[in-house]
């Protein structure tokens, strides 16, 4: 338990810096996910953090922590695809506002996300 301790005190540390030293990331993400993630916007930002970590598995679920989550497999079962999505989404707080304005209307089931630039990726 000491050891989980530091990990996520380490992780806690550390993981704003690599959220920010990340500026042009992209997220594969299902159309409903990010649709879960904008509907649900808010109460993402209520929390207290000015970098979010979103586990995007259990959007709407809001997760005290969301590593422990994926380490513990507490996510729905997803289609076959789920070795090219991510489970994982960090954001800054100014970032999930802005993509929460965002209409996704691909009409495709996997999407792209640049929160840096506040876009719906297409290729």
């Amino acid at each position: 338990m000491k050891n989980f301790l530091n990990l996520s005190v380490a992780l806690a540390a550390i993981l704003p810096c690599i959220a920010t030293a990340q500026e042009d990331v992209v997220y594969t993400v299902t159309e409903k996910q990010l649709e879960c993630l904008i509907t649900h916007a808010d109460a993402y930002l209520n929390n207290t953090s000015d970098v979010l970590i979103i586990n995007i598995d259990t959007c709407p679920t809001i997760s005290d922590d969301p590593l422990l989550d994926i380490t513990q497999n507490v996510s729905p079962d997803l289609p076959d695809m789920t070795n090219e999505l991510d489970r994982l989404v960090t954001l800054k707080k100014s970032e999930l506002q802005c993509l929460a304005k965002l209409r996704p209307e691909t009409h495709r089931e996997i999407v792209k996300i640049r929160p840096a630039r506040c876009e719906i990726v297409t290729e």
